[in-house]
C-alpha cells in the first residue's frame, strides 16, 4: 500500500495492544527501495522517512516483531485512534512495518499509549483496590510491583487476577516479600517506571462501605454497563 492512506474504519480480528506489546518505537527513520526490497524481495515500495538526526523526534513509528499473517489493515488500524495515517511500508520478510502518522504529537501519544507503564498494573488492579504505588523493574519490565491500600486488597487482586491472560500470556501474581513501593531517590534515574497513586481520584474504594466494594468479580467477556443515557 502505496502513498497515502485515507482516513478509513479498518476492523481486525486481533486486539492492538496485542500486536503492540512486544516492541514500539519512534523514529527519526529513513527507508529507501533498497532497504524495503531487501526485507520484501521488490523494489516497488518507497518510503519518504525523515532526515532529521538520529534522536529527533519523528512522525514515523517502528513496529517490530509482528504476527507473520498480519494485514495492512490491522497494522492501519492501530494508529488510526492517535490521528490520520499518512503511509505505511510493511516489511513483512522481518515482521516489522513503519506508520507514518500526521503529526509528530500522533506518533508520540500511540508510542506511549502502548508502552509498559505504571499507569497500565493501575488501571488492572484498580478494579480490586485502591492503588498506592507501581514500580516496573527496570531491567525486567515484565515484571512490576503493585502496592495496595492494604493486604486484603493485595489478597483480592491476587485471587481474582492470577492465571488471567493478558495479550495472549497467563499473569502469575505472588505476593512481595516488600512491605512497600519505595520512591525513586532525588537525582535518581528512573525513566517513569515508579509512581505515587496515593492522591489519585481513580480510587474506587476510599468510600467506607461503597457500593463498589459489592461489584468485585473476576475478568469477564460480558461487560456491565450504567447511567446509558
Amino acid at each position: 500500500m502505496d502513498g497515502i492512506v485515507p482516513d478509513i474504519a479498518v476492523g481486525t480480528k486481533r486486539g492492538s495492544e496485542e500486536l503492540f506489546s512486544a516492541c514500539v518505537t519512534n523514529g527519526p527513520f529513513i527507508m529507501s527501495s533498497n532497504s524495503a526490497s531487501a526485507a520484501n524481495g521488490n523494489d516497488t515500495k518507497k518510503f519518504k522517512g525523515d532526515s532529521r538526526s538520529s534522536g529527533a523526534p519523528s512522525r514515523v513509528v517502528h513496529v517490530r516483531k509482528l504476527p507473520g499473517d498480519v494485514t495492512e489493515g490491522e497494522v492501519i488500524s492501530l494508529g488510526l485512534p492517535f490521528g490520520k495515517v499518512t503511509n505505511l511500508l510493511m516489511l513483512k520478510g522481518k515482521n516489522q512495518a513503519f506508520i507514518e502518522m500526521n503529526t509528530e504529537e500522533a506518533a508520540n501519544t500511540m508510542v506511549n499509549y502502548y508502552r509498559v507503564t505504571p499507569q497500565s498494573l493501575f488501571i488492572l488492579f484498580g478494579v480490586y483496590g485502591d492503588v498506592q504505588r507501581v514500580k516496573v523493574l527496570f531491567n525486567k519490565k515484565e515484571n512490576a510491583l503493585v502496592q495496595m491500600a492494604d493486604g486484603s486488597q493485595a489478597q483480592l487482586a491476587m485471587s481474582h487476577l492470577n492465571g488471567h491472560k493478558l495479550h495472549g500470556k497467563p499473569v502469575r501474581i505472588t505476593l512481595s516479600k516488600h512491605q512497600n513501593v519505595q520512591l525513586p531517590r532525588e537525582g535518581q534515574e528512573d525513566q517513569g517506571l515508579t509512581k505515587d497513586y496515593g492522591n489519585s481520584p481513580l480510587h474506587r474504594f476510599k468510600k467506607p462501605g461503597s457500593k463498589n466494594f459489592q461489584n468485585i468479580f473476576p475478568p469477564s467477556a460480558t461487560l456491565h454497563l450504567s447511567n446509558i443515557p
